[in-house]
């Protein structure tokens, strides 16, 4: 049986970063802007850790109607690169995680999630209902994840 030892070099060239969001009120049609981090040319992200929960539906009464079905009543992503010169709007997540419901979806653990293209890179979450007033919800969310960058 071989052994894999992480040199004092190797592991300095690691660094995390987190993606979280204690509970929180994620209001109808807005979204939260969790972390944004840079991509250099010679570094490569990867995310293996991101989990979405609705706690709670804040809007009793209302049914839900969502402005894409395939993202749930919400979800989180990671969005880029973005170009900060003339701005961008988040389109499509290069990573995401829906929910459907109350409770929590995550990423499978056992699959990387690499990003190696330089340039600036959003983790938000928004709320996907409420294509009128009178069919969207507010909820409270939260948020796990980590971005693990390495050189």
């Amino acid at each position: 049986m071989s052994a894999v030892y992480i040199t004092p070099e190797r592991y300095a060239t690691i660094a995390n970063l987190p993606v979280s969001l204690p509970e929180a009120e994620l209001r109808r049609g807005a979204y939260i802007q969790l972390a944004v981090f840079k991509l250099a040319p010679t570094q490569k992200a990867a995310i293996r850790v991101l989990a979405l929960t609705v706690t709670k539906i804040l809007t009793p009464g209302v049914i839900p109607d969502n402005i894409n079905s395939t993202f749930g009543l919400a979800t989180v992503g990671i969005y880029g690169p973005i170009n900060l010169i003339y701005g961008c709007m988040l389109c499509s997540p290069i990573v995401s995680v829906s929910v459907g419901g109350v409770g929590t979806a995550a990423l499978n653990p056992y699959t990387n999630h690499v990003i190696d293209t330089p340039g600036v890179y959003v983790a938000a979450v928004f709320n996907n209902t409420g294509r009128t007033s009178d069919y969207a919800i507010d909820m409270s969310v939260c948020v796990t994840g980590v971005v693990k960058f390495f050189k």
